[in-house]
């Protein structure tokens, strides 16, 4: 059964939560961006960096977290991918 995914990935602030770690601030991320075998299943290019879907930076309790939900269904199968940032 096809269904939508979701990739997410989270990132500890100390000033948000100075209980993450003793040394530190912000991460310093520009964007995030997840690449792989599964963009061709969304229109695209396998393994395209530049068209890599980016994900979402949102506030979390205890720094940020980026996430993508695919905007349509991904055939069942196995799929390999990276996220970058």
């Amino acid at each position: 059964m096809a269904k939508r995914s979701s990739f997410s990935c989270s990132c500890p602030a100390a000033t948000v939560d100075p209980s993450q770690y003793v040394r530190g601030g912000e991460p310093h991320i520009d964007e995030v961006r997840v690449v792989g075998d599964f963009q061709s299943a969304l229109g695209g290019t396998d393994w395209d960096h530049n068209a890599a879907p980016l994900l979402t930076k949102n506030p979390h309790p205890n720094g940020v977290l980026y996430s993508f939900k695919t905007p349509s269904d991904l055939p069942d199968g196995f799929y390999q991918y990276k996220g970058y940032a």
